[in-house]
């Protein structure tokens, strides 16, 4: 099929006069004209039946992935040396199994119920083999197609009694199940040794598909090397104890599955000698459900963590985390100290402390990315560096994001200029809190605009009131920031604040605040690009 060698005389058929070429997307041959060779490869049904052989492509697309598809299908059709990939890249990703089932000849609707009705010939699994050995990826869709057609389930068991020889899709690493698509699908005729990523989203306790799969993953899958379930409040611990089987699991992440989670569960996770990325999150709709002297203890290969609980449990979880490298570190914590809002405040501020002062002692030399976001509203003023001074030790950082939208965490001049000199390697700077006036805006920007030439995108909660109305003429930069963000833009004169960011960074492609008043700012720096460019150009054109 991948070759129309075996068909030397095919050009030579009359072309079907029930096929028109103008309902084909237009075909470029190798010199970039159309050809007369490929006009009539679109005006022959022959050809196209072999090139195109059972192909479906009647579900709804979305975006750019139509056109996409037709390009493709535009190149299958100009040489058959781009038929073979091409159509590896058509069948990579796919989102339901029934552009399979209809390539069999005996799947039909038999009073009103779509099966392989008759026996399978070889000619169908020949087929069958030559698209599914494409498939990399079944990614199914929430949305039901209006062309999706319900499939009797021994279809679903004919096609079983042959992956019990050999696996169905053999080329297949990933299956991804969001929301309500596991409930719909039959998830099992995918299931076999290749597959090393599955992705089960909102999986509920009473989902007998989601217990039977995961009870399966052992046995199944061994290969599997990234597992993602989340969860929802309903969920017990039962259902997560099948896969306590899986030992080489190098990713893991269990989403809103705090009541699940207990002692046996952690220690299994600790146990996964090969696992470098761990997400758990401990939110659960009942606080009386808490683990008993949870365990921590291993975990030496970790290089990315991200934790959802309370601090407590954070602060635990980080104490005995034993892995010496980690680069990537996230924490999500919530509730509130006892006491008045000042002794909450203290409490707040000493649970905060603590991480920055673990993540420094423990990982100095290696932590990249942070993230560290309270859930809860905090009353009173914080200041910023009070609580993640330790973090200024961390010179590899290259990622920091603080989300506090309900607390006051107080940042002057003076400690946006610490972060820049310490964080020199910095590419993503985002504080998320309530909004502040600095009267050194300007200054604090050409200090970051200096100090980290890698910073890409910068998310300030600063409220812009008064800008200088001149530029500094020692102002020369080639900053390659692409986004930056501001709490409010009120200033008066937005015409001289988008000449100072466009000096500052030159490459700024968005520009954004709560009020609107940034895309004016943004459009004002963007007609100053095309002058640059349009100057850049004249001086090269007058050069030549």
């Amino acid at each position: 099929m991948d070759s129309l060698t075996s068909e030397p005389n095919i050009l030579s058929r009359s072309p079907s006069p029930s096929h028109s070429a103008s309902e084909l997307p237009p075909v470029i041959s190798s010199i970039g004209r159309t050809g007369e060779a490929c006009r009539q490869v679109l005006e022959n049904d022959d050809i196209l039946q072999q090139i195109f052989e059972e192909f479906d492509m009647t579900e709804e697309l979305n975006g750019d992935d139509s056109s996409n598809r037709h390009s493709l299908l535009s190149a299958a059709l100009s040489s058959t040396t781009l038929l073979g990939p091409s159509l590896d890249v058509l069948w990579k990703t796919m989102s339901s199994l029934i552009p399979f089932l209809k390539l069999f000849s005996s799947f039909q609707d038999v009073n009103g119920v779509n099966m392989i009705y008759g026996s399978i010939t070889p000619e169908d699994w020949t087929r069958f083999d030559n698209y599914s050995r494409r498939t990399k990826n079944f990614i199914f869709s929430n949305l039901t197609s209006i062309n999706e057609i319900h499939v009797d389930p021994s279809t679903f068991t004919r096609l079983a009694g042959r992956r019990s020889t050999e696996p169905l899709f053999p080329s297949l690493r990933r299956v991804t199940y969001p929301r309500e698509a596991l409930r719909r699908a039959d998830p099992f005729p995918l299931l076999s040794s290749s597959v090393e990523r599955i992705d089960l989203a909102e999986v509920s306790q009473d989902s007998n598909k989601a217990l039977a799969l995961l009870s399966m993953l052992s046995g199944e899958t061994p290969g599997l090397k990234s597992l993602n379930i989340t969860g929802t409040s309903s969920i017990t611990t039962p259902l997560l104890r099948p896969i306590t089987q899986l030992k080489n699991l190098c990713s893991l992440s269990l989403g809103r599955l705090g009541q699940a989670i207990d002692n046996e569960i952690l220690q299994w996770i600790a146990s996964l000698n090969h696992l470098t990325c761990l997400t758990l999150d401990f939110r659960t709709q009942d606080p009386s459900i808490t683990t008993n002297y949870p365990t921590f203890v291993g975990l030496n290969m970790l290089t990315s963590l991200s934790i959802a609980a309370g601090p407590s449990l954070v602060q635990l979880a980080l104490e005995q985390i034993e892995s010496t490298h980690l680069e990537e570190l996230s924490i999500t914590t919530w509730g509130t100290s006892t006491g008045g809002p000042r002794p909450h405040r203290r409490g707040i501020v000493r649970q905060w402390t603590s991480f920055a002062t673990v993540a420094n002692s423990s990982w100095n030399g290696t932590l990249r990315k942070f993230f560290v976001k309270h859930e809860s509203p905090i009353s009173g003023t914080i200041q910023f560096l009070d609580v993640f001074a330790p973090l200024l030790n961390i010179t590899t950082l290259e990622e920091l994001e603080v989300k506090q939208s309900e607390t006051n965490l107080a940042i002057d001049a003076s400690q946006y200029r610490r972060m820049g000199l310490a964080w020199r390697n910095l590419r993503l700077l985002h504080i998320d809190c309530l909004p502040h006036n600095s009267p050194d805006l300007m200054d604090t920007l050409q200090r970051f605009s200096e100090n980290c030439p890698n910073l890409t995108s910068l998310e300030l909660p600063i409220t812009v009131i008064n800008v200088p109305p001149n530029l500094s003429p020692e102002i020369i930069s080639f900053h390659k920031l692409k986004f930056i963000s501001f709490a409010l833009i009120q200033v008066g004169n937005t015409l001289a604040f988008a000449r100072h960011l466009d000096c500052l960074f030159p490459n700024l492609i968005r520009v954004r605040s709560i009020r609107d008043s940034s895309v004016y700012v943004e459009d004002t720096i963007k007609v100053f690009q095309a002058v640059r460019s349009c100057e850049r150009s004249r001086m090269f054109a007058l050069r030549k």
